[in-house]
């Protein structure tokens, strides 16, 4: 305790980069600062010369966005790929709005929950072919009972395609629910080579 108390009032008079307790030479420094966002985005680094520890800057320097995608047997892709997405949302805010492009591998779980959680976040995705696609809700028909939350369920040959001013495909694009998101509308997009291949 009273090693820790003279350390403390130590470091508050002597600012050299060196630790004069424990003799660890130190730097912060600030490298970018981009104010015109609603929290600021700063890219910051650190070097400590008594860490083990390496990153992409090189050994005893940590990088304040210097993640890692590693293979952890308690969690997945998909959900480190969501803790790194709101990250990011969280850092822009929810003044822009921010569109989220991902493949087939990722539109599940917590990566499609993100939708629901920040309301400026749209998901473009590439969706698995056997991906069931169900058409909207029915009108009410007055008769006793709950009433359907979607439609009968649609075969992509069902989606209408038609042909763009430009370009070698054809698009076809339908408002479908989906179990991704549960009752939510969103909007199926189907491209095919105009020369049936």
């Amino acid at each position: 305790m009273v090693c820790n108390v003279f350390a403390n009032a130590l470091s508050a008079f002597i600012s050299d980069p060196v630790d004069a307790v424990t003799g660890t030479y130190t730097i912060n420094t600030t490298d970018f600062i981009l104010a015109s966002l609603p929290t600021a985005l700063r890219l910051e680094r650190t070097y400590s010369s008594t860490s083990g520890k390496s990153s992409c800057m090189g050994s005893g320097w940590s990088f304040n966005y210097g993640s890692r995608i590693y293979r952890d047997t308690g969690h997945t892709r998909v959900h480190l790929a969501a803790g790194l997405a709101a990250q990011a949302m969280k850092t822009i805010g929810p003044q822009r709005q921010v569109i989220l492009l991902c493949d087939s591998w990722y539109p599940k779980a917590e990566v499609a929950a993100l939708v629901e959680q920040f309301e400026n976040l749209e998901m473009v995705c590439n969706a698995r072919v056997d991906t069931a696609l169900y058409g909207l809700a029915p009108a009410r028909t007055g008769k006793r009972g709950r009433p359907r939350k979607r439609g009968d369920r649609i075969s992509l040959d069902e989606i209408g395609l038609n042909e763009p001013q430009n370009g070698d495909w054809l698009i076809g694009i339908m408002p479908v629910i989906t179990n991704l998101w549960k009752d939510k509308v969103v909007y199926a997009l189907v491209t095919a080579p105009k020369n049936g291949k």
